[in-house]
């Protein structure tokens, strides 16, 4: 990976929200962010950001791939090539034969099977078939996503904890510790675990700010106030990794699971240690 940007026509580029680039099999590449201020010293902080990359299997879509899968499957349909390979000194290897004339017999033979049959309309077919499976399997993976996903309901679904409240969070949304009662209304579906994925980043941060939260249960917060929870520790009010993104996702997740609870009353907000109330 070489050092500096990304460049078309000797023109740096930046990747800005809603942009997508196409980064075709065989260019090694490794993203990364930075401020939008390019006079800031190399010492000061990299402005956060988040970014999809969806990775296509391109090697299995290319000519090579198709070609020996059909001519794999040619041979293997013929019983002389299914046949077992002499092992060790036999008949075959011995006498008026030598290795190379069995092996070239064989080649020949199997060069001649697949000229007469490996034809470009053959290819086109098994790439037909490769497509046709493909699609079924991944309509299979999406129609098995979209019977899971737990619709909305009508407004009579709890708008405190679970998954209707956890869907209406914003970063403006206060949130606050869940109570006993709140948690064990929570009813997760089928297999799924009570219990957070994070990354090793932001683990210790955002444990920490809900631990605090649970032990103060008259603690309010805006999301996107909660790293402030924590006020004496700079290790997560100064860590790039928990932005205002990090905390959606945290919060969300902490309610559709019960650990946090969404405040209803009008108006509620943190102010370093005070609680104020409109």
């Amino acid at each position: 990976v070489f050092a500096g940007g990304l460049c078309f026509d000797d023109k740096e580029i930046t990747l800005s929200a809603g942009d997508v680039l196409y980064m075709p099999r065989g260019f090694v590449h490794e993203a990364s962010t930075r401020t939008q201020n390019a006079a800031m010293s190399v010492d000061e902080p990299i402005e956060p950001s988040f970014h999809v990359t969806l990775a296509l299997a391109t090697h299995d879509w290319c000519i090579a791939s198709i070609l020996s899968d059909t001519i794999r499957k040619t041979l293997i349909e013929n019983r002389q090539f299914r046949k077992a390979l002499p092992i060790g000194p036999c008949s075959e290897y011995s006498g008026s034969h030598d290795e190379g004339s069995f092996l070239k017999e064989q080649l020949d033979s199997a060069m001649s099977l697949i000229q007469t049959n490996v034809t470009s309309g053959l290819l086109h077919e098994q790439l037909k078939s490769k497509y046709a499976m493909h699609n079924s399997r991944a309509g299979d993976l999406r129609r098995n996503v979209t019977s899971r996903k737990r619709p909305i309901q009508d407004q009579t679904e709890d708008d405190r904890v679970g998954y209707h409240a956890a869907c209406h969070l914003t970063l403006d949304t206060v949130v606050r510790a869940s109570s006993a009662e709140e948690r064990s209304s929570v009813v997760l579906e089928e297999g799924r675990l009570r219990g957070l994925t994070v990354r090793e980043e932001t683990m210790q941060s955002l444990m920490t700010i809900i631990g605090l939260m649970k032990g103060e249960p008259s603690m309010k917060s805006r999301v996107k106030e909660l790293r402030n929870i924590a006020t004496t520790d700079e290790s997560i009010c100064s860590n790039p990794m928990i932005c205002d993104f990090t905390l959606l996702s945290f919060a969300r997740c902490c309610v559709e699971l019960g650990a946090l609870a969404v405040v209803t009353e009008a108006s509620v907000w943190l102010v370093r240690d005070t609680f104020r109330f409109a």
